[in-house]
């Protein structure tokens, strides 16, 4: 993304206060970019089948609600993995 608006080649309502704030915070964006792009390069060694989500572990989480007061935390999940 240029720094100036006017190598900008669309129109936009507000363009100008974009371009600033774009061009005054671009260390922060390319951060944000960064860390929203899913890599493709790291090794795995466990299988898709093996990091599927399978829910909540009961046995750990319902302790932990009590413990901590969150009652209402208790009833939230919607899938319970296999004990």
């Amino acid at each position: 993304i240029p720094d100036l608006r006017s190598k900008w080649d669309l129109k936009l309502r507000g363009i100008n206060a974009v371009a600033a704030s774009l061009s005054e915070h671009r260390d922060n964006a390319m951060l944000y970019k960064e860390l929203a792009t899913l890599r493709l390069d790291v090794p795995l060694p466990e299988t898709l089948d093996q990091l599927e989500w399978r829910g909540v572990l009961g046995r750990d989480y319902l302790p932990l609600c009590r413990e901590l007061g969150f009652s209402a935390l208790s009833e939230l999940p919607h899938k319970w993995a296999d004990e």
